[in-house]
């Protein structure tokens, strides 16, 4: 992962809560992931990938609030937020053998896609 200098960086989780979800973080100048990735215009498109441990906590929270998100703004017509999982850059616990599988399919349902990483930075190439 290279991050770089105009990349922003949301922390969660660093306080008494657990925090497993994205949306209960916050960046070093204190704007929301809601904030973040809300589209500045009704013709604005932003795409949301994310990666990260785990599949079936908060990569799976993460997804559903910004799918949930995307859903809020399309209904408003503020923009469109298209949200993605990349395949081979999130891990489960899986705590029960089904955990990864009941998570994609939780993520399936709130309308995430899944694609790779390759694929991911191929399409903010085009």
């Amino acid at each position: 992962l290279t991050v770089q200098p105009t990349d922003i960086i949301v922390s969660k989780g660093t306080g008494i809560e657990d925090g497993y979800s994205g949306f209960e973080g916050r960046s070093d100048t204190g704007q929301t992931l809601e904030q973040i990735i809300q589209p500045r215009t009704p013709n604005e498109r932003v795409i949301v990938s994310l990666g990260g441990i785990a599949t079936d906590y908060c990569v799976k929270a993460t997804a559903i609030d910004a799918a949930n998100q995307a859903q809020r703004v399309a209904e408003a017509r503020q923009g469109i937020i298209e949200v993605y999982a990349l395949q081979d850059a999130i891990r489960a616990v899986n705590l029960q053998p089904t955990d990864e599988a009941d998570a994609k399919w939780q993520m399936t349902l709130a309308e995430v896609k899944f694609t790779t990483t390759e694929a991911a930075i191929a399409r903010m190439e085009a």
